[in-house]
């Protein structure tokens, strides 16, 4: 586990070193990591609504790892909710993905500061695919730029002397979201609404002045209920007063017998 530990810190320090060291030499890329897709254009959209863009890279021989910097957005449009690493290195082997999650002040202001992710052991893989999917919520109308700041890859597990040779040079695309306009409706098509309560009417039996059952009482209310309205009370009451009639009819007999 300390190895493993290691090894991702060297990856952190190394992606970010070679996005520092050697910017210039994008031009001269051969693989290229875009937004996709590179247009996004909702005609309307809910507030709240989520909608996801995937991050591609195409053209790589031997990709180790790689790492994303400042991701931005306009955050009066859009806001992230989630970064999910993608299939193209974890469907051959174990990763290390991280991205930050907590930076609530950078999102605020449009802004992922770091994606990063790279094998766990020393392995690559080539061709294209998804390196990550972000999601966003959408905030209201207009138009959001998805721009990558900067983009490293590597081609292999990097030592402390960062052998320069370990970086693959890449260019990067950046992408559009379009909201025209914001609907009024309080909750999106897809937005399962809560199951209305039987008193809306909506589901469940419905009552009427021809077939409504009484209010079950309370237990005060079932002490001031009388005989004539609860016939297990007038049954007792009945039992009652024949026993105590009964009684006097005895007495009365007993005294005229005497």
């Amino acid at each position: 586990m300390k190895k493993e530990t290691v090894a991702f810190c060297l990856i952190l320090i190394a992606l970010s070193s070679a996005m520092a060291i050697k910017p210039s030499q994008a031009a001269q890329a051969t693989a290229t990591v875009s937004v996709h897709p590179a247009k996004i254009n909702l005609t309307t959209a809910y507030v709240g609504q989520t909608i996801q863009i995937d991050i591609n890279i195409s053209n790589v021989q031997g990709l180790w790892g790689w790492a994303l910097q400042n991701v931005n957005f306009n955050p009066k449009v859009l806001n992230v909710t989630n970064v999910q690493e993608g299939p193209f290195l974890k469907s051959k082997d174990s990763t290390f993905f991280l991205w930050t999650s907590n930076s609530t002040i950078a999102f605020s202001e449009g802004d992922i500061p770091e994606i990063n992710c790279a094998f766990a052991e020393d392995n690559t893989v080539s061709g294209g695919g998804v390196l990550a999917t972000i999601t966003f919520r959408v905030l209201s109308a207009g138009s959001s730029p998805i721009t990558i700041g900067a983009a490293a890859l590597m081609s292999d597990i990097p030592s402390i002397s960062m052998d320069e040779n370990n970086e693959i040079s890449c260019t990067w695309t950046n992408g559009t979201v379009t909201v025209a306009t914001i609907s009024s409706s309080t909750a999106p098509p897809d937005v399962i609404s809560p199951t209305p309560s039987p008193n809306s009417g909506a589901t469940g039996p419905q009552t009427s002045a021809f077939n409504s059952s009484p209010p079950a009482s309370t237990p005060d209310a079932g002490n001031a209920l009388s005989a004539s309205n609860n016939p297990s009370n007038m049954y007792l009451y009945i039992v009652i007063i024949a026993v105590v009639a009964g009684a006097i009819l005895a007495g009365i007999f007993v005294r005229r017998r005497k």
